[in-house]
């Protein structure tokens, strides 16, 4: 057995912080940049004013948004935002809360998943974790343009893929659980990680795949039809198809060939493959990961909005750990 030399001892214990002092930097260019944006006045949507007032209303028992003129329900669900919302209030600047928030969540993302690239390739692959998703072009455009529930949801997405990974199902579902704390849409997703989790423990997956539509359920057939409002995202990504969901999807089984037609279109076709691209196509040679973000690579080939094709646009980061998982298993498959 060979012996341990100082230069080794080292070495090991620089490929133990490396990781951490990579998520660390993700951190500071993340904030630095929604800083510089929100400083200088170059945020040109208003998606950070829109969640910002939200965490704010929210924190003070205020359910209407003035912004669009609507019950908070008929928007998004997103209980994340009410403890950010009281920080908010106690700090008195709920938009900077924001932005530490999102950012810790994208460089917590990548520390995650370095636990699963540990144990795949080494000290290598715990650091190549963290750089699979903070780089990106994705996570460094919208992580550092404005900032979205979604985008936060990252954090306890990768701690329930690295949880399942390692067999923990109490972790996989705590996980699950702070990814529907984020956005009521993740539930595709918290149903994808309990199909998942039929191998570790059946009724733990049945129940995950389960309480997902259930409450996903709830808030398509419940709180939007009471709530929505009159023109709102709904409108501008599936207005096309129909006013409500079920006009949407009834025009989907009556009308094939329209929605083929949407969904050949050059930027839908190569949607993917863009996605894919930075990952080297790693993600290919292990499907089972990335069943995760088929749900977020899906709706954004269905949404007819201009930009949820752009490799850019915020509607794709949540498939980003799926993604990069797949990626870390695919370079294990190959190297292994």
């Amino acid at each position: 057995m060979r012996a341990t030399t100082p230069q080794t001892a080292r070495w090991r214990r620089f490929g133990e912080v490396l990781p951490a002092a990579l998520a660390l930097l993700a951190f500071a260019a993340m904030l630095a940049g929604l800083e510089a944006r929100f400083s200088t006045f170059h945020n040109r949507t208003f998606d950070l004013a829109f969640y910002a007032r939200m965490a704010w209303g929210l924190a003070g028992y205020d359910w209407w948004d003035p912004l669009v003129g609507a019950h908070v329900l008929g928007l998004h669900v997103s209980p994340v935002l009410v403890p950010l919302g009281l920080i908010g209030r106690l700090t008195g600047d709920p938009v900077r809360v924001l932005m530490v928030a999102q950012s810790a969540a994208l460089a917590g993302a990548g520390l995650c998943l370095a636990r699963a690239g540990r144990r795949w390739l080494g000290a290598p692959g715990a650091a190549l974790s963290v750089l699979a998703v903070v780089l990106h072009p994705n996570a460094l455009h919208a992580g550092t343009y404005e900032v979205h529930p979604g985008t936060m949801a990252l954090l306890p997405m990768a701690y329930a893929l690295e949880r399942l990974d390692a067999g923990d199902v109490r972790g996989l579902v705590l996980g699950c659980l702070g990814v529907l704390t984020c956005r009521e849409d993740l539930a595709l997703v918290t149903a994808a990680l309990g199909a998942l989790a039929r191998r570790l423990d059946r009724r733990v997956a049945m129940g995950l795949v389960g309480f997902s539509g259930a409450y996903l359920a709830l808030f398509l057939f419940y709180f939007f039809p009471q709530h929505a409002p009159e023109t709102g995202s709904f409108q501008l990504h599936f207005g096309t198809w129909g006013d409500t969901f079920g006009e949407v999807f009834v025009t989907w089984l009556t009308e094939p060939d329209t929605l083929t037609a949407h969904l050949t279109q050059p930027r839908k076709l190569s949607f993917v493959p863009r996605a894919l691209l930075p990952y080297a196509l790693l993600p290919l040679l292990a499907p089972r990961w990335w069943l995760p973000a088929i749900p977020t690579l899906l709706i954004a080939q269905l949404s007819d909005f201009p930009t949820t094709a752009d490799l850019d646009s915020h509607y794709l980061t949540p498939a980003l750990p799926p993604l990069a998982m797949a990626t870390l298993a695919g370079l294990h498959r190959l190297t292994g």
